[in-house]
């Protein structure tokens, strides 16, 4: 079970990245600038055409909502660094759930990362620009 944190200022860095300048924990206690890795998903790189077509799907994703909530499950082991799932408020399934669904991203579980392949990468590619499109 997740505790969920709600926020609405974001910016999504790549297609399983998502920073976030303030999260609100209650009681006062703030957590600033840390970024959310999202949990069981890999997305290609930021830099590739499949990447930046994934990453403009995953801010068409969060732009849906009026506000985003997270539920962190672990630090990164890099600093500032959350590992969690993110979801439109009121949604059943997280973004990273949407990500697979639409095969924009391989599962990934902390572990090896199954390799993109030239086949993967248009695939994730084709899939982001018919969301974008539909």
């Amino acid at each position: 079970m997740y505790w969920r944190y709600p926020f609405t200022e974001y910016t999504v860095y790549d297609g399983d990245t998502i920073k976030l300048p303030d999260i609100d924990l209650g009681f006062r206690v703030h957590l600033h600038g840390y970024s959310v890795r999202l949990e069981g998903v890999d997305t290609p790189e930021r830099y590739t055409d499949a990447g930046k077509a994934v990453t403009e799907a995953v801010i068409w994703w969060c732009d849906q909502w009026s506000m985003l909530v997270l539920g962190p499950s672990k630090l990164g082991k890099y600093s500032k660094r959350i590992i969690g799932a993110v979801w439109g408020r009121g949604e059943d399934q997280s973004l990273s759930e949407w990500l697979l669904e639409h095969r924009m991203a391989n599962p990934y579980d902390g572990g090896t990362k199954e390799k993109w392949t030239t086949e993967s990468l248009q695939r994730a590619e084709d899939s982001a620009r018919r969301c974008l499109n539909d």
